[in-house]
């Protein structure tokens, strides 16, 4: 027998021990570093490729440890030697610290059995660059590329620490591919991934991205605001999340809407201007879903909100300047029915009960914002509140009346009286009406405002005391032209008029 033949024999005989043999001398504490590690690299690379073996931590322990020791792995002239020690080193689990002093067979080897640690060193030997963005990666070596996908965590800490790599997708033609692939791997995390990558790195469609990457494309604004992927987001998010008014936020608008059906829309208009939580400002939400010319919206379908919001539907004419717009529903509050009437020019026509809450009355008469067109037909409307206004309203619209010098008629300032108004605003209201106000209508007034007042209504042998006001005295003066009173004299001393009736 040859010598050949019979050193094959032999390794044939000696394959089925070698897992007992790497245990044996790894364990063998009579043996030198030097000596285990060329036994162990002997017994490597003549190992059969049919066998398989069963490792223990202990052995794939001692490799990660111990491999730089083996000439099969540092010599060029050993190719296939490298490649059978790879193999079979992969195969206990070890992950290989550094491929620096490492053969070229070795590197290739290490490479196809993603036996390596991924850090900033590896990396850049390997794919033989200094720049270790993923699409570089890539097109050096897709093994190399999946490797580092499957190890994001450590592939993003090389990436931070290495000199010559500044994103981690440079290409925009390959930043889909790399989201995809990502994807595939079930690698929840693409917000290094994304927030990394290039500027240029942008995507028309969201559509042609995983469904997982799409929160962090649309918030670091990756995608252009398009109607198409605005709805699409929203339809996947079920609503605008933080990450989609992020981009709206931004951008201010949404566009290329036009050629989409009017209905459509319509819904994502109403989304947005209903997205308050999301997006704070009114201003913006009303700009923003003007931007999609959906016309006017169905009031029911907007929540109610107070604020300004109302105002500028109205005005963006995003909402009908209709009674449905200024039922009580929206108008949640003064304030907000306040910023509706300065923004409407319809207004003055729908006052009534519907439009106009008696509670808010008070606030409109005296506000500076309303315009008086306004606060007139409110009181030329007096009949349709007058069982609802509380007594503040009364007052309001009495008070404004007599500052704007508008004369009343008997029955207007009847119901103000009984409704509440002051009775010096009453008084007032009734010396300015003059004889607009009967004489009988003026007594009867009188009458009903009761105390002094309804003593200086009729003859009789009495005495009555009023405050020294011109409003007091221009009735005086009615009721003793009419034969009623018959002195006034005034009282300085307590700045009160001393009235005495005829007999």
């Amino acid at each position: 027998m040859s010598a050949g033949a019979a050193k094959a024999a032999l390794v044939e005989q000696l394959t089925p021990l070698l897992p007992g043999i790497f245990t044996y001398l790894i364990g063998d504490t009579t043996l030198g570093r030097d000596e285990r590690s060329r036994l162990v690299d002997v017994a490597l690379t003549h190992r059969a490729d049919s066998t398989e073996y069963e490792h223990s931590d202990q052995v794939r322990t001692f490799f990660e440890a111990s491999y730089s020791d083996f000439l099969s792995l540092r010599d060029e002239r050993y190719s296939d030697a490298a490649r059978r020690a790879v193999q079979f080193i992969a195969g206990t689990g070890a992950v290989i610290p550094t491929v620096v002093e490492l053969s070229a067979a070795a590197r290739a080897a290490l490479i196809k059995a993603c036996a390596y640690a991924i850090t900033t060193r590896n990396l850049e030997v390997l794919a033989e660059t200094d720049n270790i963005a993923l699409d570089r990666l890539a097109k050096a070596d897709r093994d190399i590329y999946g490797h580092a996908l499957g190890n994001l965590d450590a592939y993003f800490q090389s990436n931070h620490e290495s000199q010559g790599t500044r994103w981690t997708v440079e290409s925009s033609a390959m930043f889909i591919g790399v989201l995809q692939d990502v994807a595939r791997l079930r690698k929840p995390d693409f917000g290094r991934l994304v927030n990394g990558a290039s500027p240029e790195c942008m995507i028309d469609d969201l559509g042609d991205a995983p469904e997982g990457a799409w929160p962090v494309l649309v918030g670091t604004g990756r995608i252009p605001p398009t109607f198409a992927n605005v709805r699409a987001y929203v339809e996947w998010a079920g609503g605008i999340d933080e990450w989609l008014a992020a981009l709206l936020a931004s951008a201010r608008e949404v566009v290329d809407a036009n050629g989409e059906e009017l209905d459509a829309r319509r819904e994502l208009a109403t989304t947005i201007v209903n997205a308050r939580e999301q997006l704070p400002d009114p201003a913006l939400r009303a700009q923003i879903a003007g931007s999609l010319q959906p016309g006017a919206l169905e009031a029911q379908s907007v929540g109610p909100e107070s604020g300004e919001l109302i105002a500028l539907l109205i005005e963006k004419e995003l909402l009908n300047d209709d009674e449905e717009t200024f039922h009580s529903r929206l108008m949640v509050d003064w304030r907000t029915l306040e910023h509706a009437i300065t923004r409407s020019s319809n207004y003055a026509e729908l006052i009534g009960p519907q439009t106009l809450q008696a509670t808010y009355i008070a606030e409109l008469m005296q506000s500076s914002k309303v315009a008086d067109d306004i606060k007139n037909v409110v009181l030329e409307a007096l009949d349709e509140f007058a069982g609802g206004a509380p007594k503040a309203g009364h007052q309001a619209m009495a008070a404004y009346a007599l500052r704007s010098g508008l004369g009343l008629r008997a029955d207007q300032i009847e119901t103000l009286r009984r409704g509440g108004a002051h009775q010096a605003t009453v008084a007032g209201l009734l010396a300015a009406a003059g004889k607009d106000v009967s004489l009988d209508e003026l007594r009867q007034t009188l009458r009903n405002m009761g105390g002094d007042y309804a003593r200086i209504a009729d003859k009789g042998n009495r005495q009555a005391q009023l405050a020294d006001t011109q409003a007091h005295q221009a009735i005086l003066r009615r009721l003793q032209d009419g034969g009623i009173v018959s002195t006034i004299k005034p009282d300085r001393r307590k700045s009160n008029l001393r009235v005495h009736m005829k007999r």
